[in-house]
């Protein structure tokens, strides 16, 4: 049974643009050496320091590895999370991070410079309170 035309959820874009709050990025980094992004270790312990920069400790981290070589890590944190795409064979990084408390360009600034990235874009998602 289909629910009638004034029941419907509302489309996912005006959801994600009216239920948003906190601060959301995403980013893409050029110029980093494949040796940094095939190493898990390595990854794992840039989010910890760049979080560590906002002062928010790491809870749990996902780790798997993707078909095309690279890595997909999922950092989750008390209000905030982190998601890491690497493509090593281009030496590019997809960066996606969410705070309620803080900014995420901070985390952003910080990935770049440990992972020495030659070049970085940064797009703000959004941010938006529930007042």
């Amino acid at each position: 049974m289909r629910p009638a035309k004034e029941d419907a959820l509302p489309a996912a874009s005006l959801i994600a643009k009216e239920a948003t709050f906190g601060s959301h990025m995403v980013a893409r980094l050029r110029g980093v050496a494949q040796q940094t992004l095939i190493d898990s270790h390595l990854l794992q312990q840039i989010a910890v320091t760049a979080f560590a920069r906002i002062r928010i400790p790491v809870r749990e981290f996902v780790v798997r590895h993707s078909n095309a070589s690279g890595l997909s890590l999922l950092a989750l944190f008390e209000d905030a999370h982190l998601v890491i795409h690497t493509y090593p064979k281009t030496g590019l990084v997809l960066v996606d991070v969410y705070t309620m408390s803080a900014q995420p360009i901070l985390v952003i600034n910080a990935i770049s410079v440990l992972m020495n990235a030659e070049q970085v874009e940064s797009c703000d998602v959004g941010v938006k309170s529930w007042d």
